[in-house]
């Protein structure tokens, strides 16, 4: 009687759980073979993709086009004249929205043919606002990720990046403002013809 006792205190389900403990364990092996065939496979094809894949890339693969530095280099090492206005590649982060209130700004200080840059705004604005600097669309800087810092830090390195992919020859130095500073240009040739242009400030 004790005997039966001891049994039916026991746990009916323990005899259950090796075999519920195999199932599951086959049931994981049985998924992990096909994955697995799948992660392969994609693997295998994505580098006989890479490998046999003309010069062209997709346009997510494909970096956006950047002037080599070694070209401005070597027209600069070449260059031995004394820095001058034109050596000057200005680049203005602007607004669409402030642009007409603020173009006063920049024409203040800008030279046609004599200054050279470009204000860069999200896209083309008002043809009726009339401006002595020329503009380009700046490329699409909100498509980065930020995950702290001001998004105007990087809508002014995007116009930095702009600016050098223009390629404006000989430029010895890139200066960047907002829509709204004013630049007075002889002050800021005498302070950068100080410093070699070739070497870190």
């Amino acid at each position: 009687m004790s005997a039966t006792r001891d049994n039916s205190g026991q746990d009916p389900f323990k005899a259950l759980k090796p075999v519920a403990m195999e199932k599951s364990g086959s049931v994981l092996r049985r998924s992990m073979k096909p994955a697995f065939a799948i992660i392969l496979t994609f693997s295998i094809f994505l580098a006989l993709y890479s490998a046999f894949q003309s010069t062209t890339r997709p346009a997510f693969f494909r970096l956006p086009y950047v002037p080599n530095p070694s070209v401005y280099m070597r027209e600069l090492e070449s260059d031995t004249s004394p820095t001058n206005i034109s050596h000057i590649a200005f680049g203005i982060g602007g607004s669409i929205l402030t642009w007409e209130n603020r173009v006063q700004y920049s024409d203040l200080w800008w030279k046609p043919n004599i200054t050279r840059g470009f204000v860069f705004l999200e896209k083309n604005p008002d043809p009726k606002i009339l401006s002595k600097i020329q503009h380009r669309v700046s490329s699409d800087w909100k498509k980065f990720r930020r995950t702290a810092g001001s998004e105007s830090a990087v809508r002014i390195a995007r116009v930095a990046v702009d600016l050098f992919r223009v390629g404006l020859p000989n430029v010895r130095w890139f200066v960047m403002g907002d829509d709204d500073t004013v630049f007075f240009t002889d002050n800021l040739v005498t302070v950068l013809a100080k410093y070699d242009n070739r070497r870190m400030v």
